[in-house]
């Protein structure tokens, strides 16, 4: 189970001397910041020939500091140490943000290629697009800006406070008691602000999520001149993100604007009590009192980061939530199981349910034997679960209840990649992945795989003249855009037959093929099968082929139907078989 303390330990651990160096540096600028106004009203005692408590706070220098050439350049000493260590501690906070942006984004990418299919159907490609974008850039501020700054952020403020308190402790402790107020008004407003950032971050993944489809199926929307509804339902989901905004807008715009304000108003009370409270004592002289002015306008940006700081770590904790989601709904293909192994390749399915989270039922208690090293079809309409039945046999679905067994083997004992290791998929709806065709079939950049990926390809395009050939470094588009549906067909089957794996299940065989290439892949199917198990998956009848197995989806719908006791509705009309019946 992954948690946010592992993932934060395991990285400072391995980057550990970069965060050393980090809080060096930002403890170094620290005091360089503190000696600046320290500084100033030593020099302001040079001008006006005074002496106050603050020249004891530099009494531990090894140099005489009541020698103005000396103070001079102690003075451009510490600007330009100050300037060197804030760059150097913005750097380093920087740097780390990206090595750790790096880290999760690596790390993310590998989990969402393990999370199981179901998700991304059940939720939209968006929401977990968004995890590269908005999550992982509130992550690093968690990291960089709640973490490493709050804490640099505190040392300063701790020795800042002392060095207040050495000035005068009556007023140091004033203004510490005085910080209490705006910092428990702000943590009231970011409890508040914590709902609508959630309602803000879900509406715009949902957002993404919508525009993502929307735009995959462009097609569509041009064929069917249907981009003015998508377009208002587009502006109806950007409205309820727009109200989110706005209600996010207006809390974070009265914590921005208050902090500064309570700031300011307690420098205010500040000089009102020094003003009535100390007229004619000489405890805090002028140079005192500068010192204490510029400090406390020192650490006005000190303060709002850090009474902002909440606004980063709820954030940022909103977004590691959804990171571990993705995180440990990817452990189940991590899993130490052994290796699956196939002899025969006999597939046996025994009451099989499977539902989506949608609720719907595709199957109920569904049971098939399909023998090994031979073919087997499984026929059904549209909608009959085919597509379905592929993803729980190559394990990228599993069952809610019943099992599949391969050679006696359950697979779900196993993970869905050592299973895949054996099973491969003929399907159109598996898009191409590459720029070239040599890339989309061998699925590797390899030169040494180029000689049989030509082989095979020459073997099948020789033989499916009706299909335009192509050559191994032509283009093919994204997703294999720019090929025709018969060439996404042939490559489909060069990309799995290349990989001799012993089961192999096609969907629709014959779909996107001429009649002479229908008659090629007949016979080479029935080749195949005298070493592999081979499933086809067909809403047509196949001719021509020696079947050792069938298994109709239909009948099995049918059957249930009748099973549970369901009647056709009278109102209810059957589809005619074409639109020139109806």
């Amino acid at each position: 189970m992954w948690r946010k303390r592992a993932i934060l330990g395991q990285f400072f651990e391995e980057h550990r001397s970069l965060a050393l160096l980090t809080f060096g540096v930002s403890i170094l600028a620290g005091l360089a910041t503190i000696a600046v106004p320290v500084a100033i009203g030593k020099y302001y005692d040079f001008l006006f020939g005074l002496h106050s408590r603050r020249a004891g706070l530099l009494d531990f220098l090894p140099f005489d500091l009541n020698d103005m050439e000396v103070f001079l350049t102690f003075f451009f000493g510490v600007v330009i140490l100050r300037t060197a260590f804030v760059f150097s501690e913005k750097f380093c906070i920087g740097l780390l943000g990206e090595q750790f942006l790096f880290s999760l984004r690596n790390q993310l990418f590998e989990k969402q290629l393990k999370i199981p299919v179901s998700d991304y159907e059940d939720h939209g490609m968006g929401r977990y697009l968004l995890r590269f974008s908005g999550d992982l850039k509130s992550i690093q501020n968690f990291m960089t800006r709640g973490i490493i700054r709050f804490v640099g952020d505190s040392l300063l403020l701790i020795l800042a406070v002392t060095v207040l308190v050495l000035l005068d402790a009556e007023l140091g402790l004033l203004m510490v008691v005085g910080l209490v107020v705006p910092m428990g008004i702000v943590f009231l407003l970011n409890k508040k602000l914590s709902k609508i950032t959630r309602q803000q971050r879900n509406r715009k993944s949902s957002l993404l999520a919508f525009a993502s489809t929307r735009l995959r199926a462009i097609h569509t929307i041009r064929v069917f001149n249907k981009d003015f509804p998508e377009q208002i339902k587009f502006q109806k989901k950007a409205g309820r993100v727009l109200e989110a905004g706005i209600r996010y807008q207006r809390i974070t715009s009265l914590i921005q604007s208050s902090i500064p304000g309570f700031l300011y108003l307690q420098l205010a009370a500040l000089f009102t009590f020094i003003y009535y409270t100390r007229q004619g004592e000489a405890s805090l002289g002028g140079g005192d009192l500068l010192v204490f002015v510029i400090l406390l306008l020192t650490l006005v940006p000190i303060f709002r980061r850090m009474l902002r700081v909440n606004i980063v770590w709820e954030m940022g904790n909103i977004s590691f939530e959804k990171l571990l989601n993705v995180f440990n709904r990817a452990e189940q293909e991590s899993a130490d199981l052994p290796a699956f192994k196939i002899s025969d390749g006999n597939i046996a399915i025994r009451n099989l349910s499977f539902c989506f989270q949608s609720k719907k039922t595709v199957f109920k208690s569904l049971n098939m034997v399909l023998p090994g090293k031979g073919i087997s079809v499984i026929y059904g309409k549209p909608g009959s679960g085919k597509s379905t039945l592929i993803k729980l046999i190559s394990g990228l679905y599993q069952a809610c209840e019943g099992s599949i067994l391969i050679d006696e083997q359950d697979i779900q004992d196993f993970t869905g990649k050592s299973l895949r290791r054996k099973i491969a998929i003929v399907s159109t709806s598996l898009p191409l992945l590459g720029d070239t065709v040599f890339e989309s079939v061998s699925y590797s950049r390899r030169s040494e795989k180029r000689e049989a990926v030509r082989m095979l390809l020459d073997y099948f395009q020789s033989r499916n003249t009706s299909i335009p050939p192509l050559e191994l470094d032509d283009p093919i588009g994204d997703l294999g855009c720019r090929l025709s549906k018969g060439q996404q067909k042939l490559f489909a089957y060069a990309r799995a037959l290349l990989t001799g794996k012993d089961i192999i299940l096609i969907d629709e065989p014959f779909d996107d093929l001429d009649p002479d290439s229908i008659a090629f892949w007949t016979e080479e199917i029935q080749h195949l099968s005298k070493k592999r198990t081979i499933v086809l998956f067909s809403s047509k009848p196949i001719v021509g082929m020696k079947i050792d197995q069938t298994f109709d989806l239909n009948d099995y719908r049918r059957k249930k139907k009748k099973t549970n006791g369901c009647r056709k509705n009278k109102k209810e009309k059957e589809f005619p078989e074409s639109f020139s019946e109806s």
